[in-house]
């Protein structure tokens, strides 16, 4: 994982991680069967983290942060999530459930990218990293994957995403949505601090809301060594001072 990795803050990142685990993060192509995934990812296997990229691209640094992120809620004792064997590979009701199971992560990860990028940004002094990929709404049909994408960048720092977004035309245009994705907001607020056990109950309660199977649930232990306060330490060891300002959890 270290050779895509450019940035000076996200090496000594990956090193604290490396450091608690005791081992390095090795890469690996993206297997062939996992169609419509992101530019890359982070998943276990032996017992190790491995990161996955696809061949001749290379991630951005925003990507690979968010990656390191989700390593470090694994860390922190968040759980991994079997597959559904039940789903079709790569389908829309794939995409939604797995949008729907990683929901609490991302919203913890939006909040820690946002604290992790004023660390680089103070470091290095460059321009705003654009790189983060849009959710464009007016491209997304399904009213229940419509729901959570709104959902999240309602709940994100607001320059997280690039796209452009309005809650009022939201509630206008598409109002199933709107009821949803409000539905969801609520239940992450009545849930928070999000941690490894209260963000598992989030992942049942969106489930329930969006009135998907909760059959299909499986969370399981990464084997990870465990240290709830990982966040937080390593932005210590990185000379980082929170002051009180910012919190680890979502």
């Amino acid at each position: 994982m270290r050779n895509f990795i450019q940035n000076a803050v996200l090496h000594k990142i990956l090193d604290e991680i490396e450091n608690h685990l005791g081992y390095s993060i090795s890469s690996a192509p993206m297997p062939f069967g996992l169609p419509g995934k992101p530019d890359a990812a982070v998943d276990v296997y032996n017992g190790k983290w491995l990161f996955l990229y696809h061949p001749g691209k290379q991630p951005s640094q925003t990507t690979l942060c968010h990656e390191l992120m989700h390593i470090i809620l694994g860390i922190e004792g968040w759980p991994l999530w079997a597959s559904h064997e039940s789903i079709e590979d790569g389908s829309a009701d794939e995409n939604l459930h797995d949008r729907a199971i990683y929901f609490p992560q991302h919203v913890v990860i939006n909040a820690r990218y946002h604290i992790v990028k004023s660390i680089i940004l103070g470091e290095q002094r460059q321009a705003k990293d654009n790189s983060a990929p849009p959710l464009p709404l007016e491209i997304v049909t399904q009213v229940k994957l419509h729901a959570l994408v709104a959902a999240e960048i309602m709940l994100s720092p607001p320059d997280t995403y690039s796209c452009s977004f309005d809650r009022n035309e939201l509630q206008r245009d598409y109002p199933q949505s709107w009821k949803l994705a409000d539905s969801i907001c609520r239940e992450v607020e009545i849930h928070r601090p999000l941690d490894r056990q209260s963000g598992v109950a989030l992942v049942y309660k969106i489930f329930e809301t969006l009135s998907l199977p909760k059959e299909i649930l499986r969370p399981l232990p990464s084997g990870t060594p465990y240290d709830p306060q990982f966040f937080d330490r390593m932005l210590v060891k990185i000379g980082n001072n929170l002051d009180g300002r910012h919190t680890a959890s979502g």
